[in-house]
């Protein structure tokens, strides 16, 4: 899929050009680094649906890497990889206990009209991100 590789190469130039100091970089979550389904890259209409960042995305993941914050997603070799897999993994929330919150109930209505009632699975053309 070209966008995905188009974000890949995004997220690479962001990781090693970015020149934080270190007392902000250790301040900042790790990036939340959007995974684009086929279904979203194909829609006629994409939406993205915003949040707020939590400072804890990706951090203690069992999913490819430990990034307590940004200055970890810089020092991993595999960051990329490991955080574009945390967000195709975490599946919009589904089966965590995040998935009753205010932001995915609402997450998941929208995503009832745009998708034709279909509100799990990674299969969708409503991605979601959050402000950094």
């Amino acid at each position: 899929m070209a966008i995905e590789h188009s974000l890949r190469n995004l997220y690479a130039d962001l990781k090693s050009n970015i020149d934080l100091p270190r007392h902000l970089a250790k301040r900042l979550s790790a990036p939340l680094l959007m995974y684009p389904t086929k279904r979203w890259a194909e829609a006629d209409k994409k939406v993205l649906v915003i949040g707020q960042d939590t400072f804890g995305w990706g951090a203690n993941s069992t999913r490819g890497g430990v990034f307590n914050n940004f200055l970890d997603f810089q020092a991993h070799e595999d960051a990329i990889d490991a955080l574009l897999r945390n967000y195709e993994q975490f599946n919009f929330a589904f089966g965590t206990r995040h998935y009753g919150s205010p932001f995915w109930s609402a997450y998941r209505q929208i995503r009832r009209i745009v998708d034709k009632g279909d509100v799990d699975g990674i299969k969708t053309s409503v991605l979601w991100t959050n402000l950094f």
